[in-house]
């Protein structure tokens, strides 16, 4: 290698060096003005594998488009920070002795070591010229005809163009913002609100198009910025500020897209009569969220921190065997939550019983499910385990079971029997929240102290609630029409009976005959069981 020993000296023995080398041959990080150009600056390009492909004026070129480039987007480069080791190596890359400063749109920038020198790498060298063009838009050396490195008098390190051209474009911001706000936002929202459809305005469109016109005058802005060639000093703030802005605001956008998305795969999910998996859609919207907000965050660590995100992925792909091994349980409960969004087991609202699980399904989460108990208490429970439960729906039944066992003295002569069980049959038919089909009233068993009547019936409701209001009701009207018939309902007790009975004292049950008790049991049905329901 054949260089002139002027400005810096050349030293490419360590990344450090050779970057020193490059920039501050070109006054890098300080006032260009007074600072000359040499061309030890470019010895960092004089790849081995280039030295026949580019020549020396070529390599310059590039020294000072890469310097140019830094600038623009605004890269302040810490020399304290590059590695001063001549055998560095980074493990994450496919080459260890490399040295990695950054990557713009996949345009990678890295050092690689060659003998005993460093260089950049021959992929950064072909590539300077690509990605010039794509951080500066509209080459301003060029078309105003000025030399960026002996500029004219300058006012806070600005040139005069420099500074009319960051007014020129703030005010274009300005206008764009308002006009993009009346016409896209105003105008549409106005015409929605005039549709009957200020909810789907306020709640699903203008939350998208807000950040989304911020982020796109953001990134156009960002984008021109480079176009004024504002010394680092000034670019190291604010393009990086900008762009993170910006990157916010569209992973914002996406974030709120998700929303936007369910609510008209809803609407194409009833329009076509469709069975739609609601807790199903609200997990997918959660992953959705997840990741976009996993990604964006990614993204703004390699940009803020110059983070190699193939290493970064390396490293997590090595260390995933470890991270699944101490995150069993968290894997088995996100398979649960899948296994219950997909099965459909039970869904929120739903009464559920299992073991040690019985209350009303009030949020189900990711990692685990909360039921609200009938004492108002809260269980949570992972969803692994829940998904390997045998449990129990109530409120997936169609019918609710109210059955019980109806006690009646042994003393009830059987024509009384009769006549309550029929009474009960009608008591039951008539209400109209009990099908009638279902109705299963009948004498059942002997007891030990009395005679049993098995009472089953089926609730048409869906709410607990007003199933046990109902069950209520029932009991009540049993109670009532024992009561007008002069049934007697028993209870557990030990009679002595002698060999000479008294003559019964019951003589009003020896006076009505079956055809009384049946109008007995006829008139209390009428009077408060039909006539209640039909409002009277």
């Amino acid at each position: 290698m054949n260089l002139p020993a002027a400005g810096q000296s050349v030293q490419l023995a360590t990344p450090q060096e050779a970057i020193e080398t490059h920039l501050k041959n070109l006054g890098f990080g300080e006032t260009r003005r007074g600072k000359n150009f040499t061309k030890s600056a470019a010895a960092p390009f004089n790849h081995p594998e280039l030295r026949n492909e580019i020549n020396e004026k070529e390599r310059i070129r590039r020294a000072r488009m890469l310097k140019e480039i830094y600038e623009g987007l605004g890269k302040y480069i810490d020399f304290a920070a590059i590695p001063d080791n001549p055998n560095h190596r980074d493990t994450t890359m496919s080459n260890p002795n490399t040295y990695f400063l950054f990557s713009h749109l996949g345009y990678p920038i890295y050092l690689e070591k060659v003998g005993n020198n460093w260089y950049y790498s021959r992929e950064t060298i072909q590539l300077i010229p690509e990605l010039y063009e794509l951080v500066f838009i509209i080459d301003t050396q060029a078309l105003l005809g000025i030399d960026l490195f002996n500029p004219p008098q300058t006012f806070l390190l600005l040139t005069a163009w420099q500074w009319a051209g960051l007014a020129v474009l703030l005010l274009l911001t300005l206008l764009v913002y308002r006009l993009a706000m009346f016409l896209v936002i105003r105008v549409p929202v106005a015409m929605l609100k005039r549709a009957e459809q200020a909810d789907f305005a306020d709640t699903y469109l203008t939350p998208v198009l807000k950040p989304l016109i911020m982020a796109l005058i953001l990134f156009a802005l960002n984008t021109l910025l480079p176009i004024l060639q504002l010394p680092i000093l000034y670019m190291r703030y604010v393009y990086p500020l900008l762009t993170v802005i910006w990157v916010i605001q569209f992973a914002t956008v996406i974030y709120r897209i998700v929303k936007l998305g369910g609510y008209y795969i809803e609407k194409i999910y009833a329009k076509n009569g469709w069975n739609y998996n609601e807790q199903l859609g609200l997990l997918l919207k959660r992953i959705l969220r997840v990741l976009i907000v996993f990604v964006t965050v990614v993204y703004l660590l390699q940009y803020i921190f110059n983070l190699n995100v193939a290493g970064v992925i390396a490293g997590l792909s090595i260390g995933g065997l470890a991270v699944a091994l101490a995150a069993q349980d968290t894997l088995k409960n996100l398979f649960g939550s899948v296994m219950i969004f997909l099965d459909k087991p039970f869904k929120n609202g739903d009464w559920i019983i299992g073991d040690r699980v019985d209350g009303r399904v009030e949020y189900i989460g990711f990692r685990s499910t909360q039921i609200r108990t009938f004492a108002n208490s809260v269980t949570v429970i992972p969803n692994g385990r829940l998904a390997d439960l045998t449990l129990e729906n109530m409120g997936m039944r169609q019918k609710h079971r109210f059955r019980t066992m109806l006690s009646i003295t042994y003393d009830t002569p059987p024509v009384l029997i009769e006549a309550f069980i029929e009474g009960l049959r009608a008591v039951a038919v008539a209400h109209p929240n009990i099908e009638a089909e279902d109705v299963l009233i009948t004498l059942f068993d002997f007891a030990e102290s009395s005679i049993q009547i098995r009472f089953q019936v089926f609730i048409k409701v869906a709410e607990i609630r007003d199933e046990l209001f109902i069950r209520e009701e029932l009991m009540l009207h049993i109670i009532r029409l024992a009561e007008a018939m002069g049934v007697k309902f028993a209870f557990p007790s030990t009679s002595l009976y002698v060999e000479q009975m008294p003559e019964a004292k019951n003589t009003l049950l020896r006076k009505i005959n079956p055809e009384e008790y049946q109008k007995i049991a006829e008139d209390y049905v009428n009077n408060y069981v039909v006539r209640k329901e039909d409002g009277v």
